[in-house]
């Protein structure tokens, strides 16, 4: 049951962080190319099917997790369906009440892309919602007061905004390489200085906030060493420093090789890409270990 609760865990992780960056993204890419056309008709329909696909998923999987949980609080397997347990679950501990909110927001959301897709401001901010709302599905419920859950929270939106738009920022790469269009091409010379203006802000929040998170649960290199807990979490350090290092590099070496020029080469643009799937395929271990590091007791 464990390890399908690590599963669960990665899965809504993942979709969150999806609803919440794409959307921004979009916002972001309409804003600062308004005579993209093409490109935001194109981006329209990509971000319609991936926030459907993405808000299935994340209600899907919120299910599963309640499931689980009513499992773990009763004797296994046999009281996933419980109606009882579920109940005691959702209406008895604060994870469920956090969870009733959870749940709504995914409903709210998949309702309101089904009657008004192009509303990507409010999808924004209930996608935000919704991401911050899973601080209370970890270890921050442990600490009193609402001060860590709400560090946690500013870790997951800063994590959203990070790791949630990097398919969208893929793929504009993909729609500006090869034999893409001048306008897509001009969108992502505009777009990249932007998003690595935006990113700077969203890394120093998440490492922030990730420390302080590290304080609170391990307490010092001690319990780092010594517990699956620590080890786990420099795991995910690591994993970071890796994200960080790629996305160095795509800023002070490839990005300035796109935009020496006026008219931008081919080459470059694959590079990029390449490397934004590189930095997409670490941001999901990272998510991994988030996963399991939720279902293990802290160091501390």
């Amino acid at each position: 049951m464990g390890d399908t609760l690590v599963a669960a865990r990665l899965v809504q992780f993942a979709a969150a962080m999806v609803l919440l960056g794409a959307p921004c993204f979009v916002l972001a890419l309409v804003a600062a190319c308004p005579g993209a056309a093409q490109v935001q008709r194109d981006f329209a329909l990509w971000l319609r099917r991936w926030l459907v696909v993405s808000g299935f998923v994340a209600l899907a999987s919120s299910l599963l997790w309640l499931d689980l949980e009513a499992g773990i609080m009763g004797d296994g397997w046999g009281q996933m369906l419980d109606p009882g347990t579920i109940s005691a679950v959702l209406f008895e501990t604060r994870f469920g009440l956090a969870w009733c909110l959870h749940l709504g927001l995914e409903v709210a959301l998949l309702l309101l892309l089904g009657v008004a897709g192009r509303a990507t401001g409010v999808i924004a901010l209930l996608a935000a919602l919704h991401a911050a709302s899973l601080a209370w599905a970890g270890h921050a419920m442990m600490a009193p007061g609402v001060s860590h859950i709400l560090v946690m929270a500013v870790h997951l939106l800063a994590g959203g905004l990070w790791l949630g738009s990097l398919p969208a920022l893929h793929h504009l790469a993909i729609l500006a390489r090869g034999h893409g269009t001048a306008e897509a091409r001009a969108a992502l010379r505009r777009m990249l200085p932007l998003y690595s203006r935006a990113g700077y802000g969203a890394v120093a929040l998440v490492v922030l906030t990730g420390v302080i998170n590290s304080l609170f649960l391990v307490g010092g290199p001690g319990p780092l060493l010594t517990s699956t807990y620590g080890h786990v979490l420099l795991v995910k350090i690591v994993l970071v420093l890796i994200m960080v290092a790629i996305a160095v590099d795509n800023r002070f070496i490839i990005q300035p090789r796109i935009l020496a020029t006026d008219e931008v080469r081919a080459v470059p643009i694959s590079t990029l890409a390449k490397s934004i799937a590189w930095e997409q395929a670490v941001a999901f271990l990272v998510l991994a270990a988030v996963s399991l590091l939720g279902t293990l007791p802290p160091a501390m």
